[in-house]
């Protein structure tokens, strides 16, 4: 469980490198939301939280650069499947394949995560995960973000 001390993964990018990167994380459950954020601070991320799907959205659509984010799918309002759809569909999918999305849930259904994945999110995470697995899952993500766009291309 992501509140139980445990071991970071050896962090394959220095904090100097993620200086400035920001990853928003988004969940109606203050308990996810702030231990995602802090453990994303700790290892060198600057965070954008949001409560709702709705002010997710308005982040995503904003003109700031996100390396990522990550999403809770079952939020009150908007949820995080409806969030990735309306973010579709209001920009072109070059723009959208530059913010990788991690969804995250503990609906464990196969529904949830097919749904998910259709909307294009790039790791479905089952609550509760440990910190091991939110941090492989970044570094990948983001790693893999900065090999296809650059960050002179912003």
């Amino acid at each position: 469980m992501l509140g139980t001390p445990c071991a970071i993964l050896s962090v394959h990018m220095s904090n100097s490198k993620r200086a400035g990167e920001k990853i928003l994380v988004a969940d109606d459950d203050l308990f996810y939301r702030e231990m995602v954020s802090s453990h994303l601070e700790s290892i060198g991320f600057t965070v954008v939280k949001a409560h709702s799907g709705s002010i997710a959205l308005k982040h995503l659509q904003s003109h700031e650069r996100y390396a990522l984010a990550v999403l809770d799918i079952f939020m009150g309002g908007k949820n995080g499947i409806e969030v990735l759809e309306s973010f579709k569909r209001s920009v072109d999918l070059c723009e959208l394949d530059d913010v990788p999305v991690i969804a995250m849930t503990s609906d464990d259904s196969e529904t949830t995560e097919f749904r998910a994945r259709a909307a294009r999110a790039s790791v479905f995470l089952l609550k509760p995960f440990t910190k091991e697995a939110l941090t492989e899952a970044v570094e990948q993500l983001v790693r893999d973000s900065v090999d296809r766009c650059p960050l002179d291309r912003i």
